[in-house]
């Protein structure tokens, strides 16, 4: 399972204005780093909630993509417009915990 968002956002015109430096950038300052990490608490919940004992992070938690829509072209190969990350599971249980109202 995946948090996959695609944005709009206009970070440029050219193929370069979307590599992973300028997304990095977008993302803290958008504060998506923020929201895809809520993000991740709310699945992480959810698939322990859904899939019991039989939920394992690692194996079913394959991490965090933005898609940003105008940075992303067949012609790029290289993951331009594409930002990816995997948050550790004692991250996200730490926000768990921190969050609240995670009744088991």
């Amino acid at each position: 399972w995946y948090v996959v968002d695609y944005k709009s956002n206009t970070l440029g015109s050219r193929g370069v204005d979307y590599t992973q430096a300028h997304l990095n950038e977008a993302m803290s300052h958008s504060h998506y780093v923020l929201q895809y990490h809520i993000y991740c608490v709310a699945l992480h919940r959810l698939l322990r909630l859904r899939l019991g004992d039989d939920y394992d992070f690692d194996t079913h938690f394959g991490g965090v993509l933005y898609l940003f829509m105008r940075g992303m072209s067949p012609e790029y190969t290289d993951g331009t417009g594409c930002f990816w990350d995997a948050p550790p599971e004692a991250l996200i249980e730490e926000l768990s915990a921190l969050l609240g109202g995670d009744e088991r």
